[in-house]
């Protein structure tokens, strides 16, 4: 399965994407930065 996009998560959820990107720097859902600490954040489903 392809890790997801914070757009793809936020519309899962029905949710705006700063509350996805808040709710990932608080670890409310589990998230990844691919390439370190600057690169794109990304969720597994």
């Amino acid at each position: 399965m392809e890790p997801l996009k914070p757009n793809d998560v936020a519309r899962q959820l029905a949710v705006s994407r700063a509350w996805v990107y808040e709710a990932a720097r608080t670890g409310r859902i589990p998230s990844v930065r691919i390439g370190g600490p600057d690169g794109p954040l990304r969720f597994v489903p």
